[in-house]
């Protein structure tokens, strides 16, 4: 069967955390079949630092592109790709260096699976701490998704995440109206159309986590996209209304903690 994987990475404004991202892609195992970075209008030497790898990465791709968002940006990387899956990596974080290995093993045991996930470490920069993730596995699609609704802690990361290039397709890409919460949101669409999920029993990546990151305008936006995602994916009013009061709580402590 076609195991072949594609990396794909958005990024604006990233020199100073793209190039361990990359290092990391290139110091893998078994290498990607192909690397799609797409520079999403960066103001900064991203798109210089990127082509810089075309000697390190094979089938390195880099596009250019004017500033259009992060689901944007995902989606002309995803039609770029040419191979069967593609794993997201978002710019600021690192594969662990099985990870390509441990995706092709997997997936060419497991053939039937249109999202593969796993376990990640979420890394605080500022305090040098690792905490990992291990995320749980569900009995079914119905059970996924009320959970992800509902859950005050969000377990999928994206940077841990494989799917099929033919279910991003049929699912029709990312929502590119969204500014937060678009990856929150694939994922219900993918539970919701029955893709077949399946846990891979390894700590793909490390999501590096920057104090301080997301001003209070940001929570905000994110809060209203996340009400929004809720509306969309539960009818029923009471439980509409217990979903966003555990997000607003878990963005609020978020912001107060600045984590």
């Amino acid at each position: 069967m076609d195991t072949s994987i594609a990396v794909v990475v958005t990024a604006r404004d990233a020199a100073g955390v793209l190039a361990s991202c990359l290092d990391s892609i290139a110091k893998q195992s078994a290498p990607p079949d192909e690397v799609v970075i797409v520079n999403d209008g960066s103001t900064d030497t991203t798109s210089s630092l990127a082509r810089s790898y075309s000697s390190t990465i094979n089938n390195l791709i880099v596009i250019d592109s004017t500033p259009k968002g992060i689901g944007a940006g995902r989606n002309i990387g995803n039609k770029a790709a040419r191979s069967s899956y593609i794993a997201v990596l978002d710019a600021d974080d690192l594969f662990h260096k099985d990870a390509i290995l441990r995706y092709k093993g997997f997936i060419s045991q497991n053939p039937e699976a249109d999202v593969v996930y796993g376990d990640y470490d979420y890394y605080f920069v500022s305090s040098k701490i690792a905490i990992p993730r291990k995320c749980p596995q569900y009995r079914n699609n119905d059970d996924a998704l009320h959970a992800t609704l509902g859950g005050f802690v969000s377990w999928w990361k994206h940077s841990s995440m494989l799917y099929k290039r033919s279910v991003i397709e049929r699912a029709g890409g990312y929502d590119e109206s969204l500014a937060k919460g678009l990856d929150f949101e694939l994922v219900l669409r993918f539970l919701k159309m029955g893709a077949a999920f399946k846990k891979i029993d390894y700590t793909v990546c490390v999501h590096r986590h920057w104090k301080g990151s997301s001003s209070v305008n940001k929570r905000l936006l994110c809060i209203k996209d996340f009400y929004r995602i809720i509306d969309s994916y539960e009818k029923n009013s009471f439980k509409r209304a217990c979903y966003k009061s555990a997000r607003t709580c878990y963005d609020t402590i978020k912001f107060i903690l600045r984590v």
